[in-house]
């Protein structure tokens, strides 16, 4: 709770509630005797609403605590770190890898993300939000996500076989396919059977 103790030592520059406010008013951090941190404006204790400092975003709960780990809020959820701090981008959870959008929302499904090298891929988000790697079965089609989570295309050497992944990364199987002028047969598993 670092970060927290130099927000406490700090003015807080910045504060967005849903109401306006024309004059100023007392607003600061107090922790419980429970140790739970809770924030008080104008002398209020702030219940169930986002606050916004110079440092990030932080919410709230129905009882006027600040949210930690796992929080949904309006059907929406949202990572917060043991500080507080609202969760973006890429973060490792209990072993799963999830992706929270610029706004903090958790998100699911197809994904065109940037990369770290500026470049961009597709990953896929499960329904709980966790990465895919591997293969996995989409409306019907497979796909084939590396460790990282990007979506392979192309020629894939895997250990059970080598497979050939067209540009929006379904596998190809069960036929006869023409690829740079040259004609291959494939499994209905999507293997390769004659090189």
């Amino acid at each position: 709770m670092k970060l927290m103790h130099h927000i406490l030592n700090k003015t807080v520059l910045t504060l967005m509630i849903s109401a306006a406010v024309a004059c100023p008013v007392y607003a600061g951090w107090q922790q419980n005797s429970s140790g739970q941190w809770t924030f008080q404006y104008n002398n209020e204790m702030i219940r169930d609403k986002w606050i916004h400092t110079t440092y990030g975003y932080y919410h709230m709960d129905a009882n006027g605590i600040m949210q930690t780990g796992w929080a949904k809020v309006h059907d929406t959820w949202y990572y917060f770190k043991e500080s507080g701090l609202m969760n973006t981008g890429w973060r490792q959870i209990n072993g799963d890898w999830y992706y929270m959008d610029g706004k903090g929302a958790m998100q699911t499904g197809w994904q065109y993300l940037k990369n770290a090298d500026g470049s961009s891929s597709w990953y896929y988000l499960k329904d709980y939000g966790g990465m895919a790697t591997g293969w996995r079965q989409i409306n019907d089609k497979w796909y084939y996500f590396n460790s990282d989570g990007k979506m392979l295309t192309g020629w894939a050497e895997l250990p059970s076989g080598t497979y050939y992944l067209t540009d929006n990364g379904d596998m190809l199987s069960n036929g006869n396919y023409t690829i740079g002028g040259k004609e291959y047969h494939f499994a209905e598993s999507g293997a390769l059977i004659n090189p």
